[in-house]
């Protein structure tokens, strides 16, 4: 379904996603660490590994 979104809302979407799940993905380890760097770096590995492998961009 999503290979039939033109390609500039597919992007748009993709990059979208990848910021939402790094963003929560960090801010339940904040919650849980209380570490606030730590959290920073799970949400950008997670968030890139997501959009990486799940959402490549076009």
């Amino acid at each position: 379904m999503l290979n039939k979104l033109h390609p500039r809302v597919y992007n748009a979407l993709a990059l979208f996603l990848t910021c939402a799940v790094g963003s929560i993905l960090g801010a339940v380890v904040n919650h849980f660490s209380g570490n606030l760097n730590l959290s920073f770096i799970v949400a950008s590995f997670i968030g890139y590994g997501f959009g990486r492998f799940f959402m490549p961009l076009k």
